[in-house]
């Protein structure tokens, strides 16, 4: 692990003016849009005052439960692709911990940076490599977008029938050619490590293998049944979150229409544009909803959903950040000499270097 990605993140590093300068770019890009058209606001402010509070409690825990369900399924990831010498993996409630900490980095900082600081917080606490936490987010995320592409593609075909199926196709296209990119790079990485390590400074060699073969060793064969089970169960929860938000406002969607939505708003919030989407979101998830709402429906659904999946995220992220390091602060930091070491994958015999034939 190199000093620069050992060194302590803190709340002041998080909130710097940099983020701060983001953060006042997306408001005000919000407000711009909330006032470049009419949103009935007084039809907003009735569909919102008589929701239902019960389901909505119901689409906060379907929330945090999508990241329970994506905590486990990182903690199977970093099992699976381990480092010789690397210490115990966090338990998969800690690997959930972490995830919330990303999504309120994410919400607050530019270009996703919280994926960067929870890879961070597992190489701290295993002593393992950051590179190979760094691998296994990436795979992490590749799965992500690939139920995207696939659902996104179902719920496209089960549309193509309607008026609206034309609008589907940008959706459909954006997730394509990420996904794709995606799927090229792994590829480029299992079947022409040695022609990349070439193109890398020889400092860079050992991180980048590690990396790499982080990024292999989680999308093994045999692991891509559970991992497969586990990624479409936690869009499973982010679908329910939004149906009982619609269902709390006393209206209805259909299951082509919900699927849709759902992951448009997923590759809307993938994209690193703004500090957790913040401007960019919310126009577009209106945007997508107006396919079969009115207009003051499609902004009440909007503020709903992104008050659980944004601004509770900054609430309670902050919290949980806050006693975090706080118990960092008062737990005696370890010698250095007493962290587990991890044998070099530079040289002849590294992962990379050998030909496909071993383990996937």
């Amino acid at each position: 692990m190199t000093a620069e990605a050992r060194r302590d993140f803190s709340l002041g590093r998080v909130l710097s003016w940099q983020t701060l300068i983001a953060l006042g770019i997306s408001v005000a890009l919000l407000v711009f849009l909330a006032t470049s058209f009419d949103p009935d606001f007084g039809g907003v402010r009735e569909l919102v005052g008589n929701s239902n509070l019960a389901l909505l409690g119901l689409a906060f825990l379907a929330h945090y439960a999508s990241l329970v369900v994506r905590g486990y399924r990182w903690r199977h990831m970093l099992v699976a692709s381990k480092e010789p010498g690397t210490g115990e993996i966090p338990s998969g409630l800690t690997c959930s911990v972490y995830l919330l900490l990303c999504w309120f980095v994410n919400a607050i900082s530019w270009l996703r940076l919280g994926n960067v600081y929870r890879a961070y917080l597992v190489s701290k606490r295993t002593g393992g490599s950051f590179f190979w936490a760094m691998g296994t987010v990436v795979s992490e995320r590749f799965l992500d977008l690939a139920a995207v592409l696939f659902m996104l593609t179902i719920a496209g075909v089960l549309l193509l029938s309607s008026d609206d199926s034309g609008r589907v196709w940008p959706f459909l296209a954006t997730a394509a050619a990420v996904t794709l990119t995606l799927g090229v790079i792994f590829l480029m990485m299992r079947g022409n490590g040695a022609s990349i390590l070439r193109l890398l400074p020889r400092r860079l060699h050992e991180g980048y293998e590690r990396f790499a073969t982080a990024a292999l060793a989680t999308l093994r064969r045999d692991d891509l049944p559970i991992l497969g089970v586990m990624t479409l169960a936690g869009w499973a929860l982010e679908a329910a979150r939004l149906w009982l938000v619609v269902l709390a406002l006393h209206l209805d969607i259909s299951l082509q229409m919900l699927v849709f939505v759902t992951f448009a708003q997923g590759l809307l919030i993938s994209a690193p544009l703004t500090p957790g989407g913040l401007g960019v979101v919310e126009p577009g998830l209106t945007g997508v909803l107006l396919f079969a709402f009115d207009r003051p429906e499609a902004v009440s659904i909007t503020l709903l959903d992104r008050a659980i999946s944004y601004v509770s995220v900054i609430l309670l992220g902050a919290a949980v950040f806050g006693v975090h390091e706080m118990v960092v602060r008062v737990t005696p930091k370890p010698n250095p000499d007493d962290l587990p070491t991890m044998p070099s994958t530079s040289g002849p015999d590294s992962p990379l270097l050998v030909r496909r034939g071993g383990r996937g």
